[in-house]
């Protein structure tokens, strides 16, 4: 088994130009050791996507937007608008993002958005209400927001 090792100064570089803010939601996570933010790769490492370990294959998200990224809940067109998800992914001035990183996301990942791939969205059992944290998340959207609690509401 061969093991990806990631470049985490790049990884560290990204999410402090962004101040640690989720470029989808504009959220900035606050831990008692600082602020938490993740690095997520557009075009994912290793095979058989073999996407690369650089600035312009990173996206820094709260780790709610992580996990929609990363499992087809949303993705970006070419101009940055998002699909799945209203609004539009915010961009820093001096990160370039490669359109080609982010035609294979969507590629990817677009049908499972239109609702034509594998992965459906978990069920919560009856009596079990969902308590996310983020207003900006619609109560309808999935994800690992049931994981990390910030100021929880019921829906």
């Amino acid at each position: 088994m061969q093991r990806i090792i990631r470049d985490t100064a790049v990884a560290r570089a990204i999410k402090v130009l962004y101040d640690y803010q989720c470029q989808i939601c504009g959220t900035r996570l606050e831990t008692s050791e600082g602020p938490y933010a993740e690095a997520a790769h557009i075009r994912p490492l290793g095979s058989p996507h073999d996407g690369p370990d650089s600035a312009s294959n990173l996206l820094c998200l709260c780790p709610n937007h992580h996990v929609l990224f990363d499992h087809g809940g949303l993705a970006v067109q070419d101009n940055f608008d998002l699909i799945g998800y209203p609004g539009r992914l915010q961009i820093h001035g001096r990160h370039q993002i490669d359109l080609a990183c982010v035609q294979y996301h969507r590629e990817r990942y677009s049908p499972l958005i239109r609702g034509e791939g594998s992965i459906t969205p978990p069920r919560l059992q009856k009596g079990n209400k969902c308590r996310h944290e983020l207003s900006s998340v619609r109560c309808n959207a999935w994800g690992a927001r049931h994981r990390y609690s910030v100021t929880p509401h019921d829906c």
